[in-house]
């Protein structure tokens, strides 16, 4: 005869089992739902990572170990604290970075940039590839500033396009962190190139060069793609947790023992290995990227128009509150964010190359247009619809877009380097004015 215990363990051993089937079809269901809506089922059904055999993975490794040896010399801290433009220095910089150079132009030699992605590490495998992406855009602002203050102003407007063009590559991981990424190192050269041109806009050389320069720094962003992306990089992340080879800590990125945020990261990693609360918060993820998707037009000038529905979705996820929205949050990308990125960027490019189109106007007729230079849609301000401001004097010149916050700040163009100024525009202007640093 069974004991009572001998009962109740077999009752939960079959009902653990029946629980753990249930568990497996949800999942099913979920996944199948996913297809449905157009999305992936599983990390691979998206080309994240070319062959790093065949492309320029295994050149991103050693650039990012020349990258590590070069913060520590003398230059790369000197540089990095720099605000005076000292050309000494980035000589300097340069000539202790020859290794970084090199692997630079065997890398953008490369029809296509293989960035290191691992889908056994989870959304942490995202950042970083952002520091060599940036530490390349660093090096080829250096030998443009350089090439600048040699006398060659064209030829440094070109090198800021090698810059651009690695920022196009960087997007073959299709990810929304790293477009926006590539959206960043866009605004990053704009800025050097508007210092450049500003300086030698009655050169028609740099003219010349500067409207190669902005043909080919065009942003882009596809949401629907960044996605898809997202969808089955969080299904990597999680099947990695659920086999043990990520911890949320590691996901999460939380370091410090000691730290009350990674004491209250391994609270709920202990909370989601309970029966049905992994499936719960992925059931919400997947409903929740289903719905994002369905939102999204497929058009891109019309994701452009949809800043609304991205606002909402993040209002959505920042709502959330309960154990299982944390990783939901976690894992959701910050569509506010991207499209905000993406039209300051196009803001910047619209008026770079209004300004180009000005410069050419007074180049010709000996002074600047009274009026914008351009029409159509690249005369418009993404953030309002509405043309870009515009400002003329016989000397001077200024294009800008009101912004995130649509407010006309009286042409105050630079935001500061550090802290939150939405009473700034974002534009450009001749004579160029530094940004100011906070």
């Amino acid at each position: 005869m069974l004991g009572i215990p001998a009962i109740l363990l077999g009752t939960c051993v079959i009902g653990g089992v029946f629980a753990v089937q249930n568990s497996k079809n949800a999942r099913e269901n979920e996944l199948n739902l996913l297809a449905k809506a157009g999305l992936p089922r599983d990390y691979n059904e998206v080309k994240h990572t070319p062959d790093p055999e065949k492309d320029a993975g295994a050149l991103l490794e050693q650039f990012e170990a020349a990258r590590r040896a070069a913060e520590k010399t003398d230059a790369s801290r000197k540089l990095a604290a720099d605000r005076t433009g000292d050309v000494e220095l980035r000589r300097s910089y340069l000539r202790e970075n020859e290794k970084l150079i090199q692997l630079q132009e065997q890398i953008l030699a490369k029809p296509e940039l293989a960035t290191l992605t691992d889908p056994s590490k989870g959304t942490a495998l995202l950042f970083p590839q952002l520091t060599p992406s940036k530490n390349t855009t660093r090096l080829a602002l250096t030998q443009a500033e350089l090439l600048a203050a040699d006398g060659k102003p064209s030829e440094a407007i070109h090198k800021l396009t090698s810059a651009v063009k690695f920022a196009s590559v960087v997007n073959t991981d299709s990810t929304l962190i790293t477009e926006l990424v590539s959206i960043a190192m866009r605004a990053m050269t704009h800025r050097t190139a508007m210092l450049i041109f500003a300086e030698h806009s009655e050169r028609a050389d740099v003219r010349m060069a500067m409207d190669k320069y902005i043909k080919a720094a065009v942003p882009n962003v596809d949401m629907r793609r960044g996605l898809s992306s997202e969808v089955a990089l969080a299904i990597a992340s999680e099947e990695s947790m659920r086999s043990g080879k990520l911890s949320l800590a590691s996901l999460t990125g939380t370091a410090s023992e000691n730290d009350e945020g990674n004491s209250n990261v391994r609270t709920i990693e202990k909370i989601i290995t309970l029966p049905g609360v992994r499936e719960m918060l992925f059931t919400r993820l997947y409903r929740h990227y289903r719905h994002m998707y369905e939102s999204i037009p497929a058009d891109r000038q019309k994701q452009r128009e949809r800043i609304a529905a991205a606002q909402a979705a993040d209002t959505e996820v920042d709502g959330m509150n309960r154990t299982t929205d944390f990783m939901v949050q976690m894992f959701t990308p910050l569509f506010k964010q991207a499209f905000q990125a993406e039209a300051k960027t196009i803001a910047e490019w619209r008026s770079l190359n209004a300004i180009l189109v000005a410069a050419e106007i007074k180049a010709k007729t000996g002074r600047y247009p009274a009026k914008l230079p351009i029409s159509g849609p690249e005369s418009i301000d993404p953030f309002t619809d509405k043309p870009l401001f515009y400002k003329a004097t016989d000397n001077s010149v200024k294009v800008y877009s009101v912004g995130a916050d649509g407010n006309d700040n009286g042409d105050l163009l630079f935001r500061p380097t550090k802290g939150s100024s939405p009473e700034y525009d974002s534009g450009y202007g001749i004579p160029y004015t530094v940004p100011k640093r906070s």
